[in-house]
Parts: structure tokens; sequence; C-alpha cells
């Protein structure tokens, strides 16, 4: 058994939560699942490093609107730091896993605004590239059924902070289709990107891994070196997603 194989085995065994069903990157020294994700949580660079969720049908329909705010999380000890941290500092508190995919329910959209899920996010990629992708997203999680998502970010060199808080040069997201067996996996700057721009990062999985030295928990059926085109229109998304029933 390969070093890598173990470690992915020891975190799948030691993180019993339906927000991994494949598995996490136990990376960090906190690991926390809430009811809609999961979270591994540095707590000395004070950011997500590995965010997941399952993102069904179900949850794009929804006559809910946003009304959480930014909490330190609860079951984060005091470890996690106050949204106050962020005041006047030019970057958004960036959510990985998106509020918006948790609206048709109320304790799951609360919990989606607790810090562990933030980083700092160059306010014109959080509301820009990152938010186009993330309304494909539930996209095609309405036309699948669901998809399996994976985000956070990634600095080795960690040179730039926010007070105490690490703003990583790079995010990244993987958003996988169980019942095609596709993937979109994108690794970009967190600089200013706007709407479909984001998709010139898209690299395979296995790229993202070696990117991240990290196994990303796929099934074993998938083959990450594929370089999966899935259609995705913005305009479309929206006339199909039907957020709310009649």
């Amino acid at each position: 058994m390969s070093i890598l194989s173990l470690f992915f085995g020891v975190a799948m065994a030691a993180t019993p939560c339906q927000a991994i069903p494949y598995g996490s990157f136990q990376d960090s020294n906190l690991h926390i699942c809430h009811k809609g994700y999961y979270t591994d949580y540095n707590s000395e660079e004070h950011i997500p490093v590995f965010v997941s969720w399952n993102l069904t049908k179900s949850m794009t329909v929804s006559c809910n609107k946003r009304n959480g705010s930014f909490t330190q999380d609860p079951e984060a000890n005091g470890l996690d730091v106050p949204s106050s941290t962020y005041n006047a500092s030019g970057y958004d508190r960036g959510h990985m896993a998106n509020a918006a995919d948790f609206l048709s329910d109320l304790q799951e959209e609360h919990e989606s605004f607790y810090m562990t899920n933030i980083l700092p996010q160059n306010p014109t990629n959080n509301r820009g590239g990152w938010k186009w992708l993330e309304t494909e997203n539930r996209s095609l999680a309405n036309e699948y059924g669901s998809i399996q998502i994976y985000a956070g970010g990634d600095d080795k060199d960690k040179s730039s902070h926010l007070k105490n808080i690490l703003i990583p040069k790079y995010l990244w997201k993987v958003s996988y289709i169980p019942s095609q067996n596709k993937a979109i996996a994108v690794y970009l700057p967190n600089i200013p990107i706007n709407g479909s721009d984001i998709m010139k990062y898209q690299i395979s999985v296995s790229q993202l891994e070696q990117k991240l030295n990290k196994i990303i928990p796929l099934p074993e059926s998938y083959n990450k070196n594929n370089l999966d085109v899935i259609p995705l229109d913005v305009n479309l998304t929206i006339e199909k997603m039907k957020r709310c029933k009649p």
C-alpha cells in the first residue's frame, strides 16, 4: 500500500461525515462536520484548506432569501477568527461552501457563515468568476441530481497575511457529478477574475493533486487524468434554475 493510499484510508476512517462520502484531506488540526458541509480548518493560518459538501437538485429549489451573518464557529472553541478581523481589509469574506447552496435549509444556511468556512478573497474574484461557477454548480445539480463539491485555499509560501489570517495566493474547487462520472477542477489565482473567465483555469484533478500535494477524494472509477468537458452557460443556467416553487 502506498503512503498516499494509507493516508487516504485513515482520512476516511477518521471522519465519518455525510458531507465527505469519499474521504477528506485531514490536513489541519480542526475537522468539523456541520449539517450541510465539512471543513478542514487550519487554526494557525485561520483559513479552511478543504471544505466538502453535496449539492442536490432539491437544494436548488427554495423561496428563502440569504439571511445568515458571519460569526465564529461554536465548534471551533475560539480557534477561528472574529468576522471583524476582515473589516476595512479590502478582501471579501469568501465562502467556500456557498451560502446560496443551502437556502432550502435555515440551519445549513446559517452554518455556512461560520468563519471556519471563510477565507480572504479578492472581491472581484468572489463576486465575479467564483460566483459564476457557484451558479453553474447549482445548474449542474438541477440537471444531474447531485454534485459533490470540494473547495479551499492554497499558498505554500505563506507570505501574505491579513493580520493573523493567511491570504491564499490560489483558490481551488472540484465539482464532481456522480451520475456522469465527470468532474470540473479549477486552480486559480486570488486576483480579479470575471464570469466565465474562471474556466481558463480548468485543469485535471490529477494536475490539481500535484499542485496541492494532496489526494482529492473521488471514486476509484473516476479517471483523474481526464479534462472533462461539461457544457456551461450562465444565461441558460438562469433560465433553467427554478429557485422558488410556484
